[in-house]
């Protein structure tokens, strides 16, 4: 992402609470079940996609939000 003349790399993932994944597979067929994966799970995977992705010499900044839709 780039705005102006400051660039980030950002890596977005949903996350269901282990509960939901659970619920929202009891309606599914076995080959369309959700796979739960921690916080910490997704948090890694995006940053192993994103490392190859940034310059040399970069730094790693992880900030994480909270976000509540209603």
């Amino acid at each position: 992402m780039q705005v102006g003349k400051q660039t980030a790399a950002v890596g977005m993932r949903l996350y269901l609470r282990e509960k939901t994944v659970r619920r929202l597979n009891r309606k599914r067929e076995k080959k369309q079940r959700l796979h739960f994966r921690s916080k910490y799970r997704i948090a890694r995977t995006i940053l192993q996609q994103l490392r190859p992705l940034l310059p040399k010499g970069w730094k790693v900044l992880e900030i994480t939000e909270r976000l509540f839709f209603c």
